[in-house]
């Protein structure tokens, strides 16, 4: 799995989050794609604090809510600093309809961006991450208020 996927604080609480990985739906143990699921111990059992998608390499994370589990997919572009959400069929093991893109820019990157439906999330060093809802239909489907509330940087 990931080094970075390591135990800490990731909500900053002040307790140490232990981190609960399984690959995500539509990937085979090679391609090490994986849902993260932070738990606090609270003396009798591992209770959830984040459960989701993380990019440790750009510093941020997707806080999945209850809709999405085992039903939401992700399809990574590490050159472009670009992740896509599909809703995922377990019966059918098939990826269905792009819902969502997440992509960090760079602030000289960003400048030129089209912005159109674009829907800025933070603002951290040189780095502008963003969202795009590319399906607001499908069961699955977010809007920006959720996606603001589902985003967070790591800390």
């Amino acid at each position: 799995y990931d080094e970075k996927i390591v135990c800490r604080d990731i909500n900053g609480d002040g307790y140490i989050d232990v981190p609960f990985v399984e690959l995500m739906p539509n990937y085979e143990e090679d391609e090490a794609v994986y849902f993260t699921s932070y738990k606090k111990y609270n003396s009798v059992d591992f209770e959830d604090v984040v459960s989701g998608d993380f990019d440790f390499d750009n510093g941020y994370y997707i806080n999945y809510p209850d809709k999405w589990l085992d039903s939401v997919t992700v399809e990574i572009a590490q050159e472009e600093n670009m992740r896509s959400y599909f809703s995922y069929s377990a019966e059918q093991d098939k990826v269905g309809t792009e819902l969502l893109k997440i992509k960090v820019y760079t602030k000289e990157q960003f400048d030129s961006a089209d912005k159109t439906n674009l829907i800025e999330l933070a603002e951290s060093g040189d780095k502008i991450y963003t969202a795009r809802i590319i399906n607001k239909l499908n069961k699955y489907a977010i809007d920006s208020q959720q996606i603001s509330q589902m985003f967070a940087l790591i800390k």
